[in-house]
């Protein structure tokens, strides 16, 4: 079974991550905010049918 990019949203938010702060962080809402966060859920959520708790 192969995977798209848009079935691993997490691994773009590592890269995501790791442009916006190279030298690591202590919380990864100093690197990705509350919104973004959430639209990577519902995406997330969205593409495997599943229901956000």
């Amino acid at each position: 079974m192969s995977f798209t990019a848009g079935q691993r949203p997490f691994g773009a938010n590592k890269q995501l991550c790791k442009r916006r702060a190279p030298d690591g962080f202590g919380r990864l809402e100093d690197v990705i905010d509350a919104a973004e966060l959430e639209a990577v859920v519902s995406g997330y959520a969205k593409a495997t049918g599943a229901r956000k708790p």
